[in-house]
């Protein structure tokens, strides 16, 4: 029998793909098939992929192009160089099960209808999670894989007609493709796949996709590399609207090239962004070629798009929910180093989430809480730092809306599971144990009773929903916290003795026994009175206190020399013109010792602006939503992430710090970016951050629209030395192209800002968000690109 199956031609096009190609043709080493040939397209690799290919697989028919001709082109180059009846797709990024070729060989044997069947495509690094069941495309053009980032648990195990077969791994009749004309060769790359499918459709064939034939792909490792998602979809974009000409009917096309255009431009005005002019003015280059193209199929067509239109999506939006992050594994959680013991929801960033998460929202029920819904399974990570412990959610059911109690299983490192019973519309609290060691844990939410929003509310949401959570936490097994003896208070100074006076004699006032702390002044050089003042003051009290002063170095160095210089384990960094309330350090060591068992915790407080200044609408925003603080962003009392790490009003362990090489980085010469530079390492290192709103300090430093601008511009040019320290944070200090477009503005929005200072100052007019969202962004690109240039 074995000996009766036809050849197989298995072509690889590489470009650069030195990561991949090895375990690729070892794996089709192993294939269980007793007849085919590897034919490797190379487009002009510079990587030596090459020459390690012909090295160690001299088996191998390798085609050289001298330029990289794209996808397509090299695939139909491939494709002719062969001879056999049948031939195999496959990305240079995939890795071959070993029974994958004979069951596409089998079905095309088996259906001479078939011009293409493809395999099932699973993610490389999480091989639980689909890539792809072959091809879908909806009414516009717009391909899709179908099942892609959903759980592999069985719901696609039946053997179904795709509208195209992905070119990643599928296989095709030699007969077929040459009889539609093979892949269109003025598609560089993308969509070439889809039109293909489109066209076998057409004249008559069928594509399926065979689920007991798997292959692993790693999605994107070479051409991502080789550009960026913009570059990929700008691509697709311009190849979706060349199909859309050469395949619909007239008529078809009269109604939907028109809606084509209209997304394409609103789009163009809302996002400010150029792909689409770029896809219309290449298509009209491209428009006698594709009227040609056109002509030919449409003449030798025998199938009618009414009678495809069931393969086709029926919506403008696509039934796959693509990740807004970049999604973990168990490898790459415990390789990236972050030893974070918690997810919070309203962390953008998603470093510890897994497959399986749909984007962020808000609750309803409360118009603020950020959240997350699994699919019907879904996975992240928390780093365990001390052994047996359990883990904390806060998940959300709607049990009330969905009519039914749900229920979940959750699985800590593939362990026991648990299962829960979710009752309410609210938020519920629950805790899987876990016995084990330190390290990685990958928990894993399986919701047994999924949901989908439309279904019940009419409200076009056609998601599929798990459960809801906003916080996950890891808490370990132990005693009591940690006995924290006393609190160093480190306040660097300068040139601001007035306000410096007012918070010594506020802590002097506080209702922690002076014998449990002490306070250390370090003077950045001041030129004022602020040395005479300050030894004139300790000679009149009895509470601990120690001057020292430096050269101008800035509040990282004037800091450090600080922390140099305490006695006490708990170290309280405040301003000099931040004024300590009554119960302040009482507030911060009780908290210590009522949460900090394992030294890792912080303690943000509250800054406030006191009753006896003048408040504008303005000061209270940017006491409030993120530019001077953020507190009104904070749901609870945390973990919360690195950037809400102020050094105006926080409290952390000495030991912990000393964990680090250097404390605070001295080269942040300019105010902004040395507190969040250290708090986001030691978020590597495990810290929770929390907050405690009694902790109050006032904050004795008025500002104004204009001033405040000034000092989001020079936070911005800051912002280039913490991008050189960390590149990895490009997300969080703003993307470059955006940041060109906000600073395009600078010269309207000036004019602005100066009418708003004047309106804030001697009116107090207040503006909505967006208003001073704008002016504060402008300044800050302003300053972010003049630091680049």
């Amino acid at each position: 029998m074995e000996s009766s199956l036809p050849a197989v031609d298995i072509i690889i096009v590489n470009y650069n793909g030195i990561g991949f190609i090895e375990a690729c043709l070892e794996s089709l080493l192993q294939t269980e098939y007793p007849s085919f040939n590897v034919i490797l397209v190379d487009n002009g690799s510079s990587d030596g992929s090459v020459e390690l290919v012909k090295r160690k697989y001299p088996g191998v028919q390798i085609i050289l192009n001298n330029a990289n001709l794209g996808f397509g082109k090299a695939n139909a180059i491939g494709i002719n160089s062969g001879r056999a009846d049948f031939i195999a797709l496959l990305n240079n990024d995939t890795v071959v099960d070993k029974g994958w070729l004979s069951p596409l060989v089998g079905a095309m044997l088996e259906d001479g209808s078939l011009a293409s069947a493809c395999s099932k495509l699973l993610f490389m690094d999480n091989r639980r999670v689909i890539n792809g069941v072959g091809g879908g495309m909806n009414f516009l053009g717009y391909g899709f894989d179908i099942g892609i980032y959903e759980n592999d648990d069985g719901a696609y195990e039946e053997v179904r007609e795709v509208f195209f077969p992905c070119a990643a791994a599928c296989l095709l009749r030699r007969s077929a493709y040459e009889d539609v004309g093979g892949f269109d060769p003025k598609f560089f790359m993308y969509h070439e796949d889809v039109d293909l499918g489109w066209r076998f459709w057409l004249k008559g064939y069928r594509v399926k996709c065979i689920p007991r034939s798997f292959v692993y792909h790693a999605f994107g490792g070479t051409s991502l590399r080789a550009g960026s998602m913009e570059f990929r979809n700008n691509l697709g974009l311009r190849h979706a609207m060349r199909s859309l000409i050469k395949n619909y009917e007239r008529g078809t096309l009269l109604k939907v090239l028109p809606l084509f255009i209209s997304l394409g431009i609103r789009t163009t005005i809302k996002h400010r962004t150029w792909g689409f002019l770029r896809c219309v003015s290449w298509n009209l280059m491209m428009l006698p070629d594709t009227l040609s193209e056109r002509r030919r199929i449409q003449r030798e067509r025998t199938v009618s798009d009414r009678a495809i239109s069931s393969l086709m999506w029926q919506k403008i939006h696509l039934p796959v929910n693509y990740p807004d992050y970049e999604w973990s594994t168990f490898r790459s959680f415990a390789a990236q180093g972050l030893k974070r013991g918690f997810v919070d929801m309203s962390d953008d960033r998603g470093k510890n989430l897994g497959y399986g998460w749909h984007g962020p929202e808000i609750f309803f029920g409360d118009g603020r809480t950020k959240y997350r819904w699994t699919k019907a399974e879904a996975v992240y990570y928390l780093w365990n730092k001390y052994g047996d412990g359990f883990v904390s959610m806060e998940i959300l059911g709607l049990a009330g809306v969905v009519k039914r109690p749900r229920k979940i299983r959750v699985t800590v490192n593939d362990g026991q599971a648990h299962e829960f019973i979710v009752q309410s519309d609210g938020w519920e609290s629950i805790q899987v144990p876990y016995n084990g060691p330190s390290g990685p844990l990958e928990v894993r939410i399986k919701a047994e009773d999924t949901w989908v929003p439309d279904e019940l509310l009419g409200n076009g949401d056609t998601r599929q929903l798990g459960v809801g959570m906003k916080r996950a936490q890891y808490v370990a097994d132990t005693g009591g916290a940690l006995p924290i003896e006393g609190v160093s208070v480190v306040i660097p100074t300068y040139n601001r003795v007035k306000t410096l006076l007012q918070t010594l004699r506020a802590l002097e006032n506080q209702s922690l026994p002076r014998e449990k702390f002490e306070v250390i002044v370090v003077d950045d050089g001041s030129t004022d009175s602020t040395e005479a003042e300050v030894k004139s003051f300790m000679g009149r009290t009895s509470m601990a206190i120690g001057y020292f002063k430096q050269a101008n170095k800035k509040q990282g160095a004037a800091r450090n020399l600080g922390i140099q210089h305490s006695q006490m384990p708990l170290l309280v960094f405040i301003g000099d013109d931040t004024i300590p309330s009554l119960h302040f350090l009482e507030e911060h060591l009780a908290y210590h010792s009522r949460k900090n068992r394992f030294g890792n915790v912080v303690v943000i407080g509250y800054t406030q602006w006191p009753e006896d200044i003048r408040v504008t609408p303005f000061m209270r925003f940017i006491g409030e939503y993120g530019y001077q603080f953020g507190y009104s962003l904070i749901e609870g009392e945390g973990p919360l992430p690195f950037n809400f790490f102020y050094t105006s009003n926080i409290s952390v362990l000495k030991t912990f710090l000393n964990e680090l090489e250097c404390i605070f980085e001295e080269d942040f010469t300019t105010y902004g970016w040395e507190d969040i530079e250290l708090g986001y390492r030691l978020e590597r290192l495990g810290m929770e951050l929390y907050y405690n709103r009694n902790a109050v300090t006032y904050h004795y430093h008025p500002v104004g629209i204009s001033s405040f601008c000034l000092r989001q511009h020079t936070v911005g040019r800051a912002s280039r030395i913490f991008l050189e320290k960390h590149p990895e944070l490009g997300w969080f200090l703003g993307d470059p192209a955006y940041l060109k477009k906000i600073a395009a503005l600078s010269i309207p929005v000036s004019g602005l800002e100066k009418v708003l200072n004047f309106m804030d100052r001697e009116f107090l007019i207040s503006f909505p968000r967006i208003v001073y969202d704008i002016i504060l962004k402008t300044s800050y690109a302003r300053g972010a690109i003049e630091a680049k240039e």
